[in-house]
């Protein structure tokens, strides 16, 4: 066995196994779901009871905050800007 099969090997390895821990947290969300006294989505289930390697929760809500904040500064029209001397930061239209 080369490095590049072994290499692939192992990737398939840890992807099956991946795999295998999807469809056992879905198979667990649709037996527990029905039985909760609060409704919840699979996605809070996801997020609250059984996050994976795989998932990127933090990444999206920091995409979205950014995108937020973006849209703000869009729709404000100000900038801000530093003072290099004094390094006093100053907002002006």
């Amino acid at each position: 066995m080369t490095p590049v099969d072994f290499y692939m090997f192992i990737e398939g390895y840890n992807k099956r196994l991946l795999d295998n821990h999807e469809i056992a947290r879905r198979q667990a969300y649709f037996m527990l779901a029905p039985h909760l006294s609060k409704p919840i989505n699979i996605g809070q289930f996801y997020k609250e009871y059984w996050p994976l390697p795989g998932d990127n929760f933090e990444e999206n809500s920091r995409q979205k905050r950014l995108l937020d904040k973006l849209k703000r500064l869009k729709e404000n029209g100000s900038r801000t800007t530093t003072n290099t001397s004094t390094g006093e930061r100053t907002t002006g239209n």
